[in-house]
């Protein structure tokens, strides 16, 4: 009885463990000028801004997403956006749009995000942007593991000749 009642206690703790939140981040395609949002911190957020420092927003207000619940403010554009009560969205976000010029370089970005309150100091948003050399790591990585697992079935086959004969 001791041994069920200490499982379930570690089942528990496990469970309460692998919960985890992320910061919000912006994802930024170089290409397009595509813009996500995600927000995967576990509630809706109170505000959330992205700023262009060399004021790269294209101000044609119909190319911005109206997240459902969110309140789009356009204000500071073509140097922020920003939109207020921003939803839950798990880790793949919310697509904006195409709403920066191509070509604007990621270090132009920078974002913050109100958790609770706007009343509170905000907190810096993740940035990332698909990067070539990711997929060629991700390439070699599949090269390597195919190479082992040849080798092994090498290894496996010459064992079982050597004992067959």
């Amino acid at each position: 009885m001791k041994t069920i009642v200490m499982s379930a206690v570690v089942a528990v703790l496990l469970q309460l463990s692998s919960v985890a939140y992320a910061v919000p981040t912006i994802c930024y395609n170089q290409a397009t000028g595509g813009l996500w949002l995600s927000n995967d911190a576990g509630s809706p957020l109170k505000a959330i801004a992205v700023v262009s420092a060399m004021a790269n927003f294209k101000p044609d207000f119909n190319l911005y997403a109206q997240p459902p619940g969110a309140v789009f403010d356009s204000g500071d554009i073509p140097v922020a956006i920003a939109y207020l009560n921003f939803p839950t969205t798990g880790y793949s976000g919310i697509f904006i749009g195409n709403v920066l010029n191509p070509g604007t370089p990621a270090s132009d970005l920078s974002g913050f995000y109100y958790p609770d309150s706007l009343v509170q100091p905000p907190l810096p948003l993740g940035i990332c942007f698909p990067e070539p050399s990711s997929c060629v790591m991700a390439a070699m990585s599949a090269l390597a593991f195919a190479g082992t697992a040849r080798r092994a079935r090498r290894r496996c086959a010459a064992s079982s000749d050597r004992l067959s004969s």
